[in-house]
């Protein structure tokens, strides 16, 4: 039957274009594993992967879409965003990467993850119209990048792409990741290595200075600076800045 046909039959399915970021995880070595364990320890050691994976994610406000068994795949901003996908995706990688250094198997074999990080343009749909409480399945180029970015990451470490860099870079550290020719991109791509989250005093300062300067205001700017005076003398009152989004509340 005819991918027109079925989908004729089936109607289409709702979609929405999101701006997310996609993170991908592996375990490193999953095939030795698989080999050296018995099945039993495997599938212990799986789901303790997962189920502390799974926890992560949602703890850092993204949706875990997937799993592969020895892998997986979440998104940042499908659902709801907050402006801090990629800061959100970096902060689970990391979280992950450390998580997982306190799980071994039951000979006490370390378990390694890669991560891989790609941030830009999806169009997310349900997985099935039949079970609406599938997660939704992300449909784009991010989705294979970061997929590609965590094959070339080093075991236990996170890598971005330069959209995710660009985005984090005042929240964290990075070293050169290296440029790529991934599989069916024409392009080199550019990665990163990110190597630890920035203090909260240095990301403050760092977003102080790319700050621009006020544009009149004035009134506002006295009103505001009248009402700090009367708190501060013990006056208790309440400012309310109200306005369209994007005008510099």
């Amino acid at each position: 039957r005819s991918c027109s046909a079925f989908f004729g039959q089936c109607g289409r399915m709702p979609a929405f274009r999101r701006h997310v970021s996609v993170l991908s995880c592996d375990i490193v070595n999953s095939t030795g594993l698989a080999i050296s364990l018995d099945p039993e320890d495997l599938q212990i050691l799986l789901a303790t992967f997962l189920d502390t994976c799974k926890q992560t994610v949602e703890e850092h406000r993204g949706e875990f879409a997937h799993h592969t068994g020895d892998g997986f795949v979440a998104y940042f901003g499908s659902k709801k965003t907050q402006g801090r996908n990629a800061q959100e995706a970096i902060s689970c990688g990391l979280s992950i990467v450390k998580a997982l250094t306190e799980v071994s198997t039951a000979g006490g074999q370390a378990v390694e993850v890669r991560v891989g990080i790609a941030t830009g343009l999806v169009v997310l749909s349900a997985v099935s119209e039949l079970d609406q409480s599938s997660a939704n399945l992300a449909i784009g180029p991010p989705v294979h990048l970061a997929s590609r970015i965590q094959t070339a990451a080093k075991p236990g470490s996170v890598y971005v792409d330069a959209t995710t860099h660009e985005l984090a870079k005042t929240n964290f550290t990075f070293d050169d990741g290296g440029t790529h020719q991934f599989k069916g991109f024409t392009e080199p791509i550019q990665t990163w290595e990110v190597v630890a989250e920035l203090p909260i005093s240095l990301r403050f300062e760092e977003r102080r200075e790319r700050l621009l300067p006020y544009v009149g205001r004035s009134r506002e700017r006295k009103i505001l600076s009248e009402s700090l005076e009367l708190a501060k003398s013990g006056t208790g009152l309440t400012v309310l800045i109200s306005g369209e989004a994007g005008i510099g509340k």
